[in-house]
């Protein structure tokens, strides 16, 4: 059921937009006392279902979403200015429809009753009678659909991460022999060459490597520090490997609070992609920089690298699978909540990546 309304969401939504308007042209058929399929009808039904689903709009989207310390005052200063601009909206209609209809008593009322004309007026109850009836029923309406779609929303999203972190698991299983046999040797081996800095030094980080991989990035949020001190060491082998052939630039120094949670292997392949597809296809020199700047309310990664010189015969293909999982678990697990944006340039290769922390 839940996939059914997942994959077809789209059309329910319509249908039940559909529903929505034909109830109001009925409502507004009735109040009104004019028949069904009357013109003016029609046009006051569009103009409030205009009016009903802009409030939804900036309700939902804007006004909820407002993130500053005067947040409540500027939440009411906009419900204030939302409901006179309602009430201007439903009203403006009857002037026309009064001038169409003159001897209408009903439109006649209403539009004496309900058109603005002084500061009075404004105050009048007759205008939250109309918004009552006209208004907060039917944004009701809405709002009570919006939060059941957005719930099949989330029952899809959390089975999707469910799904993905059992295939994770099972594919750590099927390969955790070999590298728990390789973390001990590797164990072994720094005992062995404790003489030799330099290879102590590479086999020291290889380690820490497979421990975070083994151990720490299996639970589903780590401290930042932990993070960055897998990818210091990824980068370091890196610049031990490539030796003075590229150009390594990493800057992890601006961070506000180097605790704080976030899900763990975010980073990595957009990294690895760089020296797999860009630096180790290079003949001659190459250059990769990469920057992590965290601040309270977001986590910002950019990453650049040199990109080789291929023939139109033989065209860049960067990223694959592995871009394609983190992309779904950065959807799964920051849903709209991150900004990705990869540009794939003739020389250069280049990843931004921005996560709300809030």
């Amino acid at each position: 059921m839940v996939s059914f309304i997942h994959k077809n969401r789209n059309y329910l939504l319509l249908i039940l937009l559909i529903c929505l308007f034909i109830l109001m042209w009925s409502f507004d058929s009735y109040w009104l006392e004019r028949p069904f399929f009357d013109d003016v009808t029609f046009l006051y039904t569009v103009v409030s279902f205009f009016t009903v689903w802009i409030n939804y709009f900036i309700i939902s989207k804007i006004i909820f979403r407002i993130s500053n310390p005067f947040k409540w005052i500027v939440l009411i200063l906009s419900l204030v200015l939302l409901y006179f601009l309602s009430l201007y909206t439903l009203t403006f209609p009857l002037k026309y429809m009064h001038l169409r209809y003159p001897h209408h008593e009903k439109l006649k009322f209403f539009y004496e009753g309900l058109y603005i004309t002084s500061y009075n007026d404004l105050l009048s109850p007759r205008g939250p009678a109309l918004l009552m009836s006209q208004l907060y029923l039917f944004l009701f309406l809405f709002l009570a659909a919006s939060m059941v779609f957005k719930y099949i929303e989330s029952i899809k999203k959390v089975t999707d991460l469910e799904l993905t972190n059992a295939e994770q698991k099972l594919n750590l299983l099927k390969s955790q022999l070999h590298p728990k046999f390789l973390l001990n040797t590797l164990n072994s081996l720094h005992l062995l060459t404790e003489d030799n800095g330099k290879a102590n030094d590479v086999i020291f980080k290889l380690s820490d490597l497979l421990k975070f991989t083994l151990y720490e990035s299996m639970e589903a949020k780590i401290p930042l520090k932990a993070e960055l001190s897998f990818l210091q060491d990824f980068i370091e082998l890196e610049k031990i490997r490539h030796h003075d052939n590229v150009k390594i630039e990493y800057d992890f120094s601006s961070f506000e609070n180097d605790k704080v949670k976030i899900a763990p292997l975010l980073f990595i392949n957009f990294i690895e992609n760089a020296f797999k597809h860009g630096v180790n296809k290079t003949r001659g020199s190459s250059w990769v920089t990469i920057k992590l700047v965290q601040e309270p309310k977001f986590l910002e990664f950019k990453i650049l690298n040199s990109k080789p010189n291929l023939s139109k015969a033989e065209p860049s293909s960067i990223g694959g699978k592995g871009l394609v999982n983190i992309t779904r678990r950065l959807e799964l697990l920051y849903p709209e909540k991150h900004y990705l944006n990869i540009e794939n340039k003739e020389e250069v290769y280049s990843v931004h990546l921005k996560i709300d922390l809030i």
